[in-house]
């Protein structure tokens, strides 16, 4: 399988409690980003309750927050 840049989640920021993917999707209004939970995180504007190792689509813009995923909406790769 070649390298998907947005399901590698090759970004960690040791303040944050996610690793996020090289590309993200840009859909003018609303950017979308992989990411890959560290840590249990409920704080901050945006999220509601992350669990750690857990996979999700981080949405921000008109709408902003976290939704589970499984699999990677581009290359199909099960996440995990």
């Amino acid at each position: 399988m070649t390298e998907c840049k947005y399901c590698d989640f090759a970004q960690e920021y040791g303040i944050w409690s996610v690793k996020s993917s090289t590309d993200s999707f840009d859909g003018g209004y609303t950017i979308c980003t992989l990411v890959e939970a560290t840590r249990d995180d409920n704080s901050g504007d945006k999220i509601e309750h992350i669990k750690k190792g857990h996979y999700y689509l981080e949405i921000d813009g008109e709408v902003t927050g976290y939704a589970e995923i499984n699999y990677c909406p581009i290359c199909g790769r099960k996440l995990g």
